[in-house]
């Protein structure tokens, strides 16, 4: 079939170029006004441009239709409402409530943090484990143990008989490592003292053999997790700082009172004898809620007592 072009007409024609399939511009061509020219001269290499291009048509379309199919799931996971609910009740003790279906384990934190004013750090493990949960007025304790298998608690408990503290919530895998010592502390001056001989082979004293020497002005002993001390006439810095060197923790004694200690204290739990010798300290201590099991990190003495203490036990 002719055409007449009304005016000078332009066309590209496709060719293959060393064998690849994208179409690249071979030439122009220009035909005078009035001169009939035939689609069969511009059609073909047309066809063989677009059958060259089909490949990277595709893959553009493929990919296009892959970026909508994941915003739209985006969108629809955003817009999917989460079924959680955490209450906590505002007198001690402090009962909490919390039914979750679908919630990840880190915003169930998240909400419970921000409502106990505690922070509550969950390990890259467990962030996205999704719990089923209906749990109603059970203490922090109940509540840890069942959001993760292993549970760690810094707190801070004072030896006037008030209720501890929970400070920091560790919760985290199986064979994770241990959350850093202190990380959760308050800055303190306090110092870890190291006791030692540098005397060629020692004799060994009572203490070391696990027995508290009364005839000594001081002896502390810790043994199989038990301490015992003995005190005559000794200032209660010195006293504090025996016994932080015998359990290998920090202690802070600058604001300890002036005041003299004379007691002798039969072995029992470490929190046990501190609370004995007096009332004006504040331990901070790592629970590890599930196995049970306390270690005490730091000893720090606050104001001074209001009198002497002295107690033969």
């Amino acid at each position: 079939m002719n055409h007449t072009a009304s005016q000078p007409s332009l066309w590209l024609r496709a060719v293959r170029n060393g064998g690849t399939t994208s179409p690249r511009l071979c030439c122009f061509s220009m035909r005078p006004l009035g001169k009939p020219y035939n689609l069969g001269e511009v059609v073909p290499p047309l066809a063989n441009a677009l059958d060259d291009a089909k490949p990277f048509l595709l893959t553009t379309v493929r990919c296009l239709w892959l970026i909508a199919t994941l915003w739209l799931c985006g969108a629809a996971y955003a817009q999917t409402p989460i079924n959680l609910r955490v209450s906590v009740t505002r007198h001690e003790p402090r009962l909490i409530t919390i039914k979750s279906a679908s919630a990840p384990l880190h915003q169930i934190a998240a909400q419970l943090s921000a409502q106990l004013k505690i922070p509550i750090h969950v390990s890259p493990l467990l962030r996205k484990q999704t719990p089923e949960l209906e749990l109603e007025n059970w203490t922090l304790d109940h509540v840890a143990r069942q959001l993760a298998p292993i549970v760690y608690a810094d707190t801070e408990t004072k030896t006037d008989g008030s209720a501890p503290r929970v400070l920091a919530l560790y919760l985290q895998a199986v064979n994770e490592p241990l959350p850093l010592l202190e990380a959760s502390l308050p800055r303190a001056n306090s110092v870890v003292l190291i006791e030692g001989s540098t005397d060629d082979e020692p004799e060994p004293s009572k203490e070391d053999k696990g027995e508290v020497d009364e005839k000594q002005p001081l002896s502390v002993v810790y043994r199989q997790g038990l301490l015992s001390l003995h005190a005559k006439e000794q200032p209660l810095r010195t006293v504090l700082e025996a016994v932080a060197a015998r359990l290998n923790v920090a202690c802070d004694t600058q604001q300890a009172a002036s005041e003299k200690i004379t007691m002798t204290l039969t072995p029992n739990a470490p929190v046990e004898i501190l609370r004995k010798l007096s009332a004006q300290l504040v331990l901070y201590q790592r629970h590890d809620w599930r196995r049970g099991e306390q270690v005490l990190l730091r000893i720090v003495a606050t104001s001074p007592a209001s009198r002497p203490r002295s107690e033969e036990d």
